[in-house]
């Protein structure tokens, strides 16, 4: 495919691959979980080893206040002085119905105003449902029901036809989830005939502090193995 370049997620134990850039990701709202290893804790190694980390980049940090921010800047700086620190955002785009959306027809995807002020039904099965559940109601969404399943949960008929049924009790606009969980969804419900469209949340990515610093450091990593 005459690649350039190679992103890897969850790269960051494979200490046998050869790498140019490790890139860590840290949720401002769950920064450590309880600072203990598998399985007692969350952390697949321990919080020294960030030390070899050549980015730190701060997710979600418009839901986070700025005393949790600083702290955990002291963490990471404490164990790594070297890798620059940025911060982001997750920001909703627009709303796309689950059909179209496996199809790639974004340009049937509604609004964030679309469905200001609708009553939804949200399900979820990823590692803080909290936040994701927040920013809809950060978009005028009124959510009327919140079911959630553990994280990297796969979804059967049976369960979505549960969730189809509360959603139509509940009577509510639409049902909404994440992209995460819509790749978990059986094909035969993406294109049953539905009573209640399930729509998928789209988001980006926005760096709010320190831009021009992670595109330098890419940009480095990429000039120093293509030269």
């Amino acid at each position: 495919l005459d690649a350039q370049v190679i992103i890897m997620d969850d790269g960051y134990q494979h200490w046998t691959l050869q790498r140019d850039l490790d890139v860590v990701l840290v949720d401002t709202l769950n920064m450590f979980g309880n600072r203990r290893l598998l399985p007692r804790g969350t952390l697949r190694e321990p919080l020294q080893n960030l030390d070899r980390a050549g980015l730190f980049l701060l997710t979600k940090t418009d839901q986070s206040s700025i005393f949790s921010r600083a702290e955990l800047r002291d963490i990471l700086a404490r164990h790594n002085k070297k890798a620059p620190i940025i911060e982001s955002v997750h920001r909703p785009v627009n709303f796309v119905e689950i059909a179209d959306w496996y199809k790639g027809l974004l340009t049937t995807a509604k609004s964030l105003e679309d469905l200001c002020g609708s009553s939804v039904m949200v399900f979820s099965a990823i590692g803080n449902p909290s936040s994701f559940e927040q920013t809809l109601a950060d978009v005028g969404l009124d959510i009327k029901e919140a079911i959630r399943y553990p994280d990297h949960h796969d979804y059967g008929m049976l369960e979505m036809q549960y969730i189809m049924e509360r959603a139509i009790k509940e009577n509510v606009r639409a049902l909404i989830t994440t992209a995460k969980d819509a790749v978990k969804i059986p094909t035969e419900f993406i294109y049953f005939e539905r009573e209640v469209p399930l729509y998928i949340l789209n988001m980006e990515i926005q760096i709010t502090d320190g831009r021009d610093l992670f595109q330098k450091t890419i940009a480095k990593a990429i000039e120093k193995e293509t030269k």
